[in-house]
């Protein structure tokens, strides 16, 4: 059973009791099947802002970087609860979880906001932040 439809481009995204299932709509007269890494467990709720798709699972939020459908990367684990996650909502830059115990509200997520370079902490998709914006240093990668 589908509880999500979500379109991203020519990409079409199924989520629902067996998982996430991914189809290439480019050719609309011959849609496929597309294999990648994707969670199969129950969703009751999902969301897709450009290509991050935001998952609430059994334990809290999962976000993956889907620019490839191909081969999804998890670019965010939150929350890490006890709860059932039973409703979910996005509002920039918020993501409001509500679960068995609770409402949960977490924010900063990957394609809600840039990733902040030089405040020391590594936010997807930067491979590093040494905490400042100094080239050749190392950690560079991340400078503007």
């Amino acid at each position: 059973m589908v509880r999500r439809v979500l379109v991203n481009d020519d990409t079409i995204f199924l989520v629902g009791q067996s998982g996430v299932e991914v189809v290439d709509y480019s050719q609309p007269d011959l849609p496929q099947v597309i294999d990648g890494d994707y969670p199969n467990e129950f969703f009751s709720d999902a969301a897709l802002i450009g290509n991050y798709l935001y998952l609430p699972v059994t334990n809290g939020l999962e976000v993956y970087d889907v620019a490839d459908p191909t081969a999804p990367i998890l670019a965010g684990s939150y929350l890490q609860i006890e709860a059932y996650t039973s409703g979910f909502a996005l509002d920039a830059p918020y993501a409001y979880i509500s679960t068995d115990d609770g409402l949960r509200i977490v924010e900063e997520l990957p394609g809600l906001c840039e990733a902040r370079c030089g405040n020391n902490v590594q936010e997807y998709p930067e491979p590093c932040d040494d905490g400042n914006l100094v080239a050749d240093d190392g950690c560079d990668a991340c400078t503007r």
